[in-house]
């Protein structure tokens, strides 16, 4: 018997392999330990030797996420296997399941008939864990948010600069905002590009070093900026971008949520602050933001 465990990106793994499920129209149980709200992380090891004999095909598998919870996939029979997992867990952990109900901790769906449900439940946990990548970055540098001298390749050079002011008029020739993303996650630039590509030109850059030259080349009318990226800092870059650009629009779209954060993110001219996990109409709600600023400027600035 051989479960398949994934550990490693396990929320991003889940949805890739229902999207595959999807496509060869292969239909599989999904159960969703909600362990999280125990505040219970279990090891695989345990849970392997724990479940061994009751998922009994080799297309088993089961998926730990960051926050705790578990996701278990099985081809094939549903209700016998589901009760027999459910009562394995119920009685290896009697003392931590104590006051929580079944109902609130364990989940079941069905891939193909409850594709949306389980699409919202992968959200919801990639969400979770970018959160949790998030605070951890932070805890390693507890000083990230402190002003510090930026690094000679993280700076707007005079070239930088010049390219930025022959590109800048053309602004003003737009139909509708060009948008830049600047997020080292893959699972949010998607989401954020998503949710624009279809009416505006997107630009998307996963550090700062390219969110410096993609904004030095197309002077993009909205700004999303995370804080945390592998090469630098957010609140530095949006320092630099209102530095240039009177007419930055900036809109931070963090998980850090911290006070220090949020005051610093004003200092520098940030015009609005999204804290994650976000809803897409949150983010849309950015493009109003930006119409009154613009409609604004006009007035006050010319």
């Amino acid at each position: 018997m051989n479960i398949r465990i994934v550990e490693r990106s396990a929320e991003h793994t889940l949805v890739t392999d229902l999207a595959r499920f999807r496509k060869n129209q292969r239909s599989q149980n999904v159960l969703h330990c909600r362990f999280s709200r125990v505040a219970l992380q279990l090891k695989a090891q345990g849970v392997t030797k724990l479940l061994t004999e009751h998922l009994t095909d080799m297309q088993a598998c089961i998926y730990f996420c960051a926050d705790g919870d578990l996701l278990i996939t099985w081809p094939g029979q549903a209700k016998e296997t589901m009760d027999s997992i459910i009562q394995s867990f119920t009685r290896r952990l009697l003392k931590q399941f104590e006051g929580s109900d079944n109902d609130d901790l364990f989940k079941y769906y069905e891939s193909r008939a409850h594709e949306n449900s389980l699409g919202e439940v992968c959200q919801d946990k990639i969400s979770s864990l970018e959160a949790i990548q998030e605070k951890n970055r932070l805890a390693a540098n507890t000083q990230c948010t402190e002003k510090k001298p930026i690094p000679a390749d993280l700076i707007f050079t005079q070239d930088h600069i010049a390219r930025f002011k022959e590109v800048q008029p053309k602004r003003k020739m737009r139909n509708e905002p060009e948008i830049l993303i600047v997020e080292d996650q893959l699972f949010t630039r998607k989401l954020l590009k998503h949710a624009f590509d279809k009416d505006h030109i997107v630009h998307v850059a996963p550090n700062a070093s390219e969110a410096l030259l993609l904004y030095s080349l197309f002077a993009p009318d909205i700004t999303f900026l995370d804080i945390e990226l592998p090469d630098g800092n957010g609140h530095s870059l949006a320092e630099q971008f209102t530095e240039i650009d009177k007419d930055a629009f900036i809109i931070m779209v963090t998980s850090n949520h911290y006070a220090s954060d949020v005051n610093r993110a004003k200092e520098n001219g940030v015009r609005g602050y999204v804290v994650k996990p976000f809803t897409i109409e949150k983010i849309l709600h950015s493009l109003d933001g930006y119409k009154a600023f613009k409609k604004w400027r006009a007035q006050n600035v010319g």
